[in-house]
């Protein structure tokens, strides 16, 4: 990882935003840069690859026409933000009503973000 992706990252896990993070393909390469800086206990909430046809539309609730365009992309983040914010909920987990609830972020302090690999140009 260069030094200005480490130092990019460095600044995420040092703000107060909570993530889940959604890749396939070659955008899986940011997980491990995510997950593998120190921090990221503190802002990766979740992390799913959703990697097969099956997984990707099973996640995505529909089938895309295909995966790896800017189209996808923007649907697995935006499925990744509503994930990120039903995590973020104020209210404790069903297991944990013995325990007090933490202070959980708002709904600005959360993020998403999906990843496809580049579309491949075909030959003619």
């Amino acid at each position: 990882m260069d030094v200005e992706i480490h130092d990019a990252i460095r600044r995420i896990h040092a703000s107060p935003a909570k993530i889940v993070l959604v890749a396939a393909g070659g955008g899986i390469r940011s997980m491990t840069w995510l997950l593998t800086t120190p921090g990221a206990s503190q802002t990766i909430l979740e992390a799913r690859i959703p990697y097969s046809d099956r997984a990707l539309a099973d996640f995505l609730g529909e089938r895309p026409r295909r995966a790896a365009t800017v189209e996808t992309a923007e649907s697995m983040a935006s499925r990744a933000f509503e994930r990120a914010r039903s995590l973020s909920d104020s209210r404790p987990p069903s297991w944990a009503s013995h325990v007090p609830p933490p202070s959980l972020p708002t709904a600005q302090d959360v993020a998403s973000t999906g990843f496809t690999s580049p579309a491949k140009r075909r030959k003619a």
